[in-house]
């Protein structure tokens, strides 16, 4: 923003010492014959100036809000981008603890409370899903973006395929396929989180 108000307020300058120069160019070849005193006569030059200014103020005003205007429309996006941001990585993070109680669960290990830890986070991965899917719709029909659309449907979907392989396993014990099938899903879903993030990120540097 600071750098656009830099460059409307140089523009303005420069228009300035443009429009002075071509006064003083007219004046020095026609009207004064030559005569520097009478070209940098100073009512002539204030009231070039002046006139100059009454132009140029509405445009700097419209220029100026303009400005502002796609800046704002910027932050909007860039604070709705780390929001979503922020989701996946804690939806990546779940993601790791289900991998890890899943191979405590798999090799049998002791812990009181495996199921409950595995059921909680079963909860926070569909819960994330849900947000993650809805968010990422409001970034999109803020930004039309079609590669936010299309890493969007894929994270959610993945997220559905691993949501309903761990519902079986809740459902009844886990046979080797089963255990192979969520890995998969579990991989692949980890594998998207990365790109999604990347999207996401285009967004936030350019606040």
């Amino acid at each position: 923003m600071k750098r656009q108000l830099l460059c409307l307020i140089l523009a303005y300058f420069f228009i300035y010492v443009l429009v002075l120069g071509v006064y003083w160019a007219f004046k020095y070849a026609g009207g004064c014959a030559a005569d520097w005193a009478c070209v940098l006569d100073e009512d002539r030059t204030i009231g070039i100036l002046t006139l100059t200014s009454y132009m140029l103020t509405p445009a700097l005003a419209i220029g100026g809000f303009i400005s502002w205007k796609i800046q704002h429309n910027r932050g909007l996006l860039a604070e709705e981008a780390k929001h979503i941001f922020l989701a996946v990585n804690n939806d990546l993070k779940n993601l790791n603890q289900m991998e890890y109680l899943l191979e405590h669960h798999n090799l049998k290990t002791d812990i009181s409370d495996l199921s409950e830890q595995i059921q909680q986070t079963y909860q926070n991965l569909r819960s994330a899903n849900l947000d993650i899917y809805a968010d990422a719709l409001v970034l999109y029909e803020m930004s039309n973006d079609e590669k936010l659309a299309h890493i969007r449907h894929s994270y959610h979907d993945a997220g559905l395929a691993l949501l309903n392989d761990l519902k079986q396993l809740q459902d009844g014990p886990i046979t080797a396929s089963l255990k192979a099938q969520i890995e998969q899903s579990l991989a692949h879903k980890k594998d998207l989180n990365q790109p999604f993030k990347q999207v996401l990120r285009q967004y936030m540097i350019f606040k």
